[in-house]
């Protein structure tokens, strides 16, 4: 329906073709095709201002063109009467003189325009106050703006609830509270960031904010550590070198706390989560965990769909005695 539309020349289904191109909607993403479809809804008398701004975009970040800031900063500019995201991405531009002088009256025009309904912007506004960057440092106003970006509950604006929780853990602005900086970084460290992740991991470490936890500890500097977190990764190193394998740890509780993990439907990381405590049960001969592997890898939930892999670990569940595993 959208290419028909398309076709008969509507701005907006010209668009949505140009999307399911760049993003890969039931095929592989083709940039090329994404552009000319962009530039028919941009081109238009009254064309697209989603089009101009994902023009933008392409050009702001060499997708499937060379990267351009000058003419990124042309099509956001396009698009910026009728588009909260190229206000955000043109006082971006202006605060980082990226492709034009740095202008902080045009940065701050743009970006407090944006804020009226875009969360992105009042975060980047909010880094803009704290570094003290175009305006006065101001970190009372910069904690305002980091709690209204983050109360959106907006995935993309975790990073702004993950600056909430720094300001909790050192006490600037606000009274040092432990257990708040411990909810923030819990909500964003599930949402996937690695920096969070290994914050919760040394609060679980060191009791701060929550009871103090080994496996949780271990789990969530597992997982900043595989994201490439270098703070995470060094300290895992250390504790490892200290003999300190969490073997105290049955293999029950492991497993519940993959249940745990599955339960809690609201966090996209859950299954990620899940599949590590899974892991750390299964290899400590916890049958249900293995047949839960085996689920994972039979579907491809998380890990790439392995047959192989899959019937390994039920094997290994049925010759336990799982019932599951036995019908599989």
């Amino acid at each position: 329906w959208y290419l028909e539309a398309a076709n008969q020349g509507y701005a907006e289904a010209q668009f949505a073709v140009g999307e399911m191109y760049e993003n890969g909607q039931g095929m592989p993403p083709d940039y090329a095709e994404a552009l000319k479809w962009y530039l028919l809804a941009a081109e238009q008398k009254r064309g697209s201002a989603n089009a101009q701004y994902r023009i933008g975009e392409m050009y702001a970040k060499g997708l499937g063109v060379v990267q351009d800031d000058a003419e990124a900063l042309k099509w956001y500019t396009m698009s910026a009467t009728n588009n909260n995201h190229a206000q955000n991405a043109l006082g971006l531009i202006y605060s980082e003189g990226r492709g034009v002088p740095q202008n902080c009256d045009e940065a701050l025009k743009w970006l407090t325009q944006a804020s009226k309904g875009n969360y992105e912007a009042k975060y980047n506004m909010g880094l803009m106050y704290e570094e003290g960057r175009c305006v006065d440092k101001d970190e009372a106003e910069a904690f305002r703006l980091y709690k209204d970006a983050g109360r959106s509950g907006i995935s993309g604006y975790n990073k702004a609830k993950f600056k909430m929780g720094l300001f909790y853990e050192e006490g600037r602005v606000v009274a040092q509270d432990y257990a708040e900086a411990f909810n923030c970084f819990e909500d964003v460290a599930r949402d996937g960031l690695a920096e969070a992740q290994y914050k919760l991991g040394l609060m679980f470490a060191e009791g701060r904010g929550t009871n103090q936890d080994d496996i949780e500890a271990f789990m969530w500097l597992t997982l900043a550590a595989e994201q490439g977190h270098a703070d995470a990764l060094q300290y895992l190193t250390t504790i490892l070198a200290k003999g300190e394998d969490y073997g105290k740890v049955n293999a029950g509780e492991l497993y519940d706390s993959g249940l745990k993990a599955l339960d809690e439907l609201n966090y996209p990381q859950n299954n990620v989560v899940a599949f590590k405590w899974f892991t750390l049960a299964a290899k400590k001969n916890e049958p249900r965990a293995q047949c839960k592997l085996g689920e994972m890898f039979a579907e491809g939930k998380v890990v790439p769909e392995d047959y192989t892999k899959a019937v390994q670990w039920f094997t290994k569940a049925a010759e336990q005695g799982n019932v599951e595993a036995q019908v599989y």
